[in-house]
């Protein structure tokens, strides 16, 4: 089909087809921001984001930085400010680089909660260049193979070490909603730690963790549970937190934080996950943030490496599109979703789906990311949320199999997905038709204005296979996309602007179908 570009979504992009004018195509990004609004506040989403990372060297920054976004990045040495002439700098620009918050992992050690007193064991952290690598990740449209560079992801290899192999880094993976950055302390240099260095102060009332330097001159107002609080005092904020500018207008978005372990075997997911507490001070002239767990809790959890994920939310609720059902629990992040009958279900979330009434769905598939374990040859059906805008995912108990199901469903079985029986493999695959699901979503509810859909994943046999498009721990190049071409029967279709809250953009052309 000779399809053209014709309207911009936050989550996704519309084309018709120029021989056809009543018939489009539309695909969609779970979770994944592929336009920008080049005017904040405008909603309009005319822009493509590019989280390319521009390399920069100026009196201001010596470093890389991306533009091309709602939010504004940058990582390097700046040229001033608190951490001025300082490498390893992180700089989080909300509102399109309106206000800047910045930070540098310094330190790692204990804090004795009680007092606030700091027991460094690491030392300086050597940010050596050398150890320091970039990658961009595309997402790649299905209509006609556009690649948006939707993510990126740095890396900083051996900021402290062990003997015996122990280390620590430092990864940073930005998108058009988060940065999200993880510390990694293998397990060497764990047991290292624990062997060498134990805490002096009751393991109950002591947090191992890291220390941040902070620039925090361009923040006016810091948010917990609604209560401004005070930089220049000292607070735990173990809860959500906001950064605001002077107009009360969010910058950016402080979620909770984690450390987890992760079981190398995908079925095993999260072995162990313990909240990080996080506390704020000014001292010596500087402000710090410390994240950590308390040690107890620490020694408590299982062998192997430690992910500790700070993460920088632009909105609030980022992350909460897609999520794993095990036994009724609710996973909202992870790396994967050992899909299988024993009451392991994944679902997925794509926002701002915009189809007019009346349209006929000609073909409706799902790019997805799937390891197969198919020594008992699995059979998955997939369903869809049976009602007019599904909501996020929350962790309530069984929020995906407790929500209504669409009639019509698609089952498939290996073969059909692509691959061979008595495999273990990687994939990213384009799911059979499912036409049928999305025809009847569109037959019951409004569409015109843009909302969301849900599909539900489930597996009728014991045999098990893993979804591994999980939003917080993935790149835009595997995301679960969603492609849809329709047909208006004759019909005008104007997308509107900012419908809904969801993000429909401005067209492409001025004056679209006349």
């Amino acid at each position: 089909m000779p399809w053209q570009r014709f309207a911009n979504l936050r989550y996704g992009r519309i084309y018709r087809d120029d021989v056809n004018p009543q018939r489009f195509a539309a695909d969609y990004a779970c979770g994944t921001r592929l336009h920008h609004e080049s005017v904040i506040d405008s909603g309009e989403f005319d822009a493509e984001v590019d989280f390319t990372p521009e390399r920069v060297v100026s009196g201001a920054l010596d470093g890389w930085r991306v533009t091309q976004a709602d939010w504004h990045y940058a990582l390097g040495i700046p040229g001033a400010g608190g951490l001025a002439g300082l490498d390893g700098v992180v700089g989080f620009g909300g509102r399109k680089g309106q206000n800047w918050f910045k930070f540098r992992l310094q330190r790692v050690g204990y804090i004795h909660r009680p007092t606030r007193a700091w027991d460094d064991i690491g030392g300086a952290p050597d940010y050596k260049r050398g150890n320091l690598s970039q990658q961009t990740s595309q997402c790649i449209l299905p209509t006609l193979g556009e690649a948006i560079n939707a993510s990126s992801e740095a890396s900083w290899g051996r900021l402290w070490v062990t003997p015996g192999g122990g280390e620590i880094s430092l990864k940073w993976r930005i998108d058009g909603a988060k940065l999200k950055e993880e510390i990694t302390l293998n397990a060497a240099g764990r047991n290292w730690i624990a062997a060498n260095r134990p805490p002096s102060t009751p393991l109950s009332e002591t947090y191992f963790g890291f220390s941040y330097r902070l620039d925090v001159s361009d923040i006016p107002k810091w948010v917990k549970q609604g209560i401004q609080q005070d930089l220049e005092g000292d607070f735990d904020c173990d809860e959500p937190c906001e950064l605001r500018d002077d107009v009360d207008r969010l910058l950016a978005f402080l979620p909770l934080d984690y450390v987890t372990v992760f079981g190398s075997d995908p079925s095993n997911l999260v072995l162990a996950r313990e909240t990080l507490h996080r506390r704020f001070y000014k001292e010596g002239g500087n402000y710090w943030l410390v994240v950590g767990v308390r040690c107890d809790l620490l020694n408590a959890m299982p062998a192997g490496d430690l992910v500790f994920d700070p993460t920088i939310d632009y909105s609030v609720g980022t992350g909460t599109d897609d999520a794993y059902e095990a036994g009724g629990t609710m996973t909202l992040d992870g790396t994967w979703a050992a899909i299988s009958q024993l009451n392991r279900l994944a679902g997925y979330r794509w926002t701002g789906v915009t189809i007019p009434n009346g349209a006929t769905i000609d073909v409706a598939t799902v790019d997805w990311s799937v390891t197969f374990d198919t020594w008992d040859t699995p059979h998955v059906r997939f369903f869809f949320h049976d009602t007019a805008a599904p909501g996020t995912f929350t962790t309530d108990a069984n929020n995906i199999s407790g929500r209504t199901k669409t009639t019509a469903y698609v089952d498939l079985d290996v073969a059909d997905m692509g691959a061979a029986n008595h495999t273990y493999a990687s994939v990213y695959i384009t799911l059979p038709e499912l036409k049928t699901i999305i025809q009847e979503l569109v037959d019951s509810y409004d569409y015109s204005a843009g909302s969301s859909m849900v599909c539900i994943v489930t597996c009728l046999t014991a045999a098990r296979i893993y979804g591994t498009d999980f939003y917080e721990y993935n790149s835009a190049s595997n995301v679960a996309k969603l492609h849809i071409e329709y047909n208006t029967g004759g019909g005008l279709f104007r997308p509107q602007r900012n419908l809904n809250g969801l993000g429909v953009g401005g067209p492409f052309f001025e004056n679209p179908l006349g």
